[in-house]
């Protein structure tokens, strides 16, 4: 059921089995699973089912490393977490994720994809994506389109599937609704974790209503599942025993944030068959128009392009893919469409378009070449532009996503001036990267370019402007909040255990990729998925125990 906090008048405590700080992805997952059982759920949400700019100021703090996204929308406070808007990309990390490899400190999980397959397979329901199957035959086939030819030796197609995406708030709303074990409590604002005098179990939760009210929930066992720079502000922040927070004896809480690296359009494929774009590699959020003569149309599977796994061994770098887009337009095509976006907005819509002043200006920067456009369109046969529009034949971009060396410096940690609304001290993020990665994509590139000449395919045209990685605006995040209460066996070099349970409280664990080792190559929300579902099966055998 959906519960209003600040209508709870309780202050002696709430009491449950759990408690599960977080409605997003980690948290709904871990809520559904004790769904029509005997287990007592308490589910604090910050925000409500709906998006409010006032709850989401809470998330409001400083960037003062690399160029970040404004935090306060980084992350969202609602029912669904930041599944309200992602973006659906969705693969199981590899084997290599989860190893230790010698260019990458701090690397290695404490358990293998094996373990996590089971539950894999169940994330896929969860996140409505199909087959747990990444084979690039099987796709081959249900697509109707070939891989690219290239020496498997070294280059390899891997696939990616696409949620729809998936809205865990909205999609499983009326199921938590009807739940009579599993309560939500909407607006409750977590401001303290309480420990005993030893620090070693977590005795309730504090929580504020908008109106400064507060109330506890008293709880068996406590999963924090609010996200990799909220969690880290939570423990940071619970600091009433020991001035340096909660489960930070080592100096781990708060460091090591990674994202996954995204440089769009570092490069162009020049095709050597033009107009020929391999349509296996046409990811669902393209507009497939542009990169052949295919109709338009989604599609649940695409292909990436990235090293293999012996390959990226033997060169020491980090795990990374390349996607095919559309090129970045020149000016003649630049030309072109601002005139056909200034033609439909005065012929159809009788009115001025907006931006009027930039298309304007792009058009008069080639109007030799929109002349020329014209003409070879309305009067020549042979024009090297395809019905769909402006993209040049048998050329397409090439963007690459990247994981992020852990990296003790890049880190989320307090704010000693600046506090929110519940007088607890707002963060500051110091996102940082490494030469490794900077030196990661040079070599791949060099690798791709050398695969495609070697295959007869294409050729490789690089931008290096864009390559110089914390320069510019080639770089950027993915809005993926990894590694800031990581997990190692050894609670000197980790927050969580292998289980994701304070090595200090031995009843409060974390939920979500805050906990990872290392971000691993693949977008991290079927990943977040899977390690629920097996967090909750271990509370089901603490609880039984």
């Amino acid at each position: 059921m959906l519960i209003d906090a600040n209508e709870v008048n309780n202050r002696d405590g709430l009491n449950c089995d759990i408690c599960i700080v977080g409605a997003g992805a980690a948290g709904i997952t871990l809520a559904k699973s004790f769904l029509d059982s005997d287990v007592k759920v308490i589910v604090l949400e910050a925000g409500s089912t709906k998006a409010d700019i006032d709850s989401q100021k809470v998330y409001s703090g400083k960037n003062i490393g690399l160029p970040y996204y404004e935090l306060m929308f980084a992350r969202m406070r609602m029912l669904g977490g930041s599944t309200v808007h992602w973006g659906g990309w969705s693969r199981a990390l590899n084997e290599i994720d989860f190893e230790e490899r010698d260019p990458i400190p701090m690397s290695g999980w404490p358990f293998s994809k094996a373990d996590l397959d089971t539950y894999y397979e169940k994330a896929h329901e969860l996140c409505e994506l199909g087959p747990y199957n990444y084979d690039v035959e099987f796709w081959e086939k249900h697509r109707g389109a070939p891989r690219i030819p290239l020496d498997s030796t070294k280059i390899i197609t891997e696939i990616l599937q696409t949620s729809s995406p998936t809205d865990f708030g909205l999609e499983y709303r009326k199921e938590l609704e009807a739940s009579k074990n599993v309560r939500i409590f909407l607006n409750a604002n977590v401001v303290q974790l309480n420990t005993d005098n030893d620090h070693n179990k977590l005795t309730g939760v504090e929580v504020a209503k908008y109106n400064n009210d507060k109330f506890t929930v008293n709880a068996k066992f406590t999963v924090l599942a609010a996200g990799g720079i909220e969690i880290p502000r939570m423990l940071l922040n619970s600091r009433q025993r020991n001035q340096h927070g909660l489960g930070n004896h080592y100096d781990h809480v708060g460091r090591y944030f990674m994202e996954h690296l995204v440089v769009n359009n570092p490069a162009e494929i020049i095709f050597t068959s033009p107009g020929i774009i391999p349509s296996l590699y046409v990811s669902k959020t393209s507009d497939v128009s542009r990169l052949g003569n295919h109709p338009a149309h989604k599609v649940p599977a695409w292909g990436t392009l990235k090293l293999k796994d012996s390959v990226i061994r033997d060169e020491k770098l980090v795990n990374m893919t390349a996607w095919l887009d559309h090129p970045p337009l020149s000016e003649k095509e630049l030309a072109i469409e601002s005139a056909g976006e200034i033609y439909e907005g005065l012929w159809k819509h009788r009115k001025i378009v907006d931006n009027f002043s930039e298309h304007l200006s792009n058009v008069i920067n080639d109007i030799d070449g929109l002349v020329s456009y014209a003409g070879n369109k309305y009067f020549s046969e042979d024009n090297e532009y395809n019905r769909f529009g402006t993209q040049r034949s048998g050329v397409c971009g090439m963007s690459f996503i990247m994981e992020q060396v852990p990296n003790k410096n890049s880190r989320v940690y307090l704010d000693k001036d600046e506090k929110d609304r519940f007088g607890n001290s707002r963060v500051i993020l110091d996102w940082q990267i490494t030469d490794v990665e900077k030196d990661s994509i040079k070599r791949y590139m060099e690798l791709f370019g050398a695969a495609l000449g070697e295959a007869g395919v294409g050729r490789l045209k690089m931008n290096p402007s864009d390559l110089e990685l914390g320069y510019g605006d080639a770089l950027l995040g993915a809005h993926h909040h990894i590694g800031t209460t990581r997990m190692h066996k050894n609670e000197k070099l980790g927050v969580v255990d292998e289980n994701c349970e304070l090595h200090e409280v031995g009843n409060l664990f974390i939920a979500g990729s805050s906990v990872f080792p290392t971000g691993g190559l693949w977008n991290p929300t079927l990943t977040i998925v899977a390690m629920s579902l097996k967090l909750a099966d271990h509370l089901k055998e603490r609880l039984v125990a």
